[in-house]
């Protein structure tokens, strides 16, 4: 008899913490909201939509092809400088070596799927390329005054290319 009533008591114990069990079954937190609408803060498509997914995801795969291409870009000509302690030598031969995953150019205008390099003297150096959209991204690297700036903007200058900064994903 002994047995059964452990039996019982053991059942009883183990239907009241079920309950218990089931209810502590965490919950999905819900996506996040951005502080921005469906385009993000400079309409840009690729930006995440009310629901946290990008709005068009082909147009946010260019987009973050473009941050990549920048960023190789930039580290490419970052880790020049920190070996040949300028940028005067940073030319397009150089840089082709250096990263040959990078198109490089010359041209004052922005090239799609192409890095520019502009405005280069022994501590400043500007790039800049279009991206599938049209939208023309920058940075600005500027080693006398220890600045780097991203910008989506067609800049000729260092001066030029300012604004809010590249997209984050």
């Amino acid at each position: 008899m002994m047995h059964r009533g452990f039996m019982i008591l053991a059942a009883c114990a183990f239907l009241t913490v079920l309950p218990a069990c089931i209810i502590r079954v965490p919950q999905p937190s819900p996506i996040p909201q951005m502080p921005y609408g469906p385009g993000g803060p400079s309409g840009m498509p690729g930006y995440p939509g009310p629901n946290g997914m990008p709005q068009n995801p082909i147009a946010a795969a260019a987009t973050a092809q473009t941050q990549a291409r920048m960023h190789m870009a930039e580290q490419t000509a970052v880790v020049y400088f920190a070996q040949n302690e300028t940028y005067e030598t940073f030319t397009l031969d150089i840089a082709a070596q250096l990263e040959p995953n990078v198109t490089w150019n010359a041209s004052p205008t922005s090239v799609e799927g192409e890095v520019s390099i502009r405005e280069v003297t022994p501590v400043t150096v500007l790039l800049t390329t279009k991206a599938a959209d049209g939208t023309v991204w920058c940075v600005a690297d500027d080693r006398a005054q220890d600045v780097t700036v991203h910008a989506l903007t067609e800049a000729q200058t260092l001066d030029q290319c300012t604004g809010e900064g590249w997209p984050e994903f």
